[in-house]
């Protein structure tokens, strides 16, 4: 356990490791955008990188969960939130560091609560009041079977959700 660097022991404001782990994946996740950003006609290494990484996401992350059509407003988001909890997360193996910033509750909550706000904040913005039918009424459910299953999907969707994404990333 390293020791503080600024501020009382314990302090709210204290810089340790966890806060600098944070800091070096903010800009890592920002260096890779900066230099997957350079117009040039033969790309560079870095670029080929930054490139075939945000193609990985759009095609295997957001098409097949969001379709097509979410690319232009969920993509910058779903890839800074890759590389920055790839970079927190590839600093629990790096020798002198070894600490998994996401081994702190604070930050996998935050990043739950935010995905939670932008999902259903999306799904209101799509659908309007309807978004609660969409939401809570699986296609194909019986007649019979519907108050049960929307109960199941009020809890599992409403309720649990963000506490779920956050024992996840956690738990990594």
């Amino acid at each position: 356990d390293w020791p503080g660097i600024g501020g009382t022991e314990g302090a709210w404001y204290e810089v340790n490791k966890v806060v600098l782990v944070y800091g070096f994946a903010v800009v890592l996740t920002g260096l890779i955008f900066v230099l997957g950003n350079k117009r040039q006609l033969v790309p560079t290494g870095a670029q080929n990188l930054a490139e075939i990484s945000i193609e990985f996401i759009e095609e295997q992350l957001i098409e097949p969960t969001v379709g097509h059509n979410e690319r232009r407003w969920l993509g910058p988001f779903m890839a800074s939130l890759f590389f920055f909890v790839l970079f927190t997360n590839i600093f629990s193996i790096v020798p002198v560091i070894q600490m998994p910033a996401n081994a702190r509750i604070a930050l996998p909550m935050v990043l739950a609560l935010t995905c939670y706000a932008l999902y259903h904040g999306g799904g209101f913005k799509a659908h309007g009041l309807g978004y609660f039918k969409h939401a809570l009424v699986p296609p194909g459910v019986p007649k019979l079977m519907l108050p049960l299953v929307m109960l199941i999907e009020l809890v599992s969707k409403f309720l649990v959700q963000p506490f779920s994404h956050t024992v996840r990333l956690f738990a990594n």
